[in-house]
């Protein structure tokens, strides 16, 4: 189950598959995700996992609202982020609220070389103390 909550994103990726979309402001209701979780309940279908995207996903003002609904439904919830939000409160946040796993989306951003460029440097900075000098994650919780 996948719900792209929002088309709002503060990165302009060149591989982003909402090109175009960036520049307007929308959110998906809450009330929306809430019917649309309700009808799964309701057909008892199996959820493997549930995945929260957008744009960028920690914009949305409802966030731990959305995912805190999420676990009726699958308690396997990813978020895909760009990271540029995500610090250790907020992240440990999301996790209180039934995230298992971050997809951080790095891959447009060369920081060294030719290809070198501001918002991946800001980027590397926001996610640093996510990783350990051998680049392992830290856990969130003990």
């Amino acid at each position: 189950l996948r719900f792209l909550i929002t088309g709002v994103c503060n990165a302009h990726c060149p591989h982003c598959h909402n090109e175009g979309v960036r520049t307007r402001v929308a959110y998906m209701p809450f009330e929306i995700v809430t019917r649309v979780i309700d009808v799964v309940e309701k057909s008892a279908a199996p959820v493997k996992s549930a995945t929260v995207s957008g744009g960028e996903a920690l914009l949305h003002p409802q966030v731990y609202d959305i995912v805190k609904a999420l676990t009726r439904v699958s308690s396997k919830l990813t978020l895909s982020t760009n990271g540029f939000r995500l610090s250790r409160e907020v992240a440990s946040s999301l996790v209180d609220h039934g995230v298992t796993k971050f997809r951080i989306d790095v891959d447009p951003y060369r920081l060294e070389g030719p290809h070198w460029n501001s918002a991946g440097a800001d980027q590397a900075r926001s996610l640093s103390p996510f990783f350990r000098h051998n680049r392992r994650p830290l856990p969130l919780r003990p």
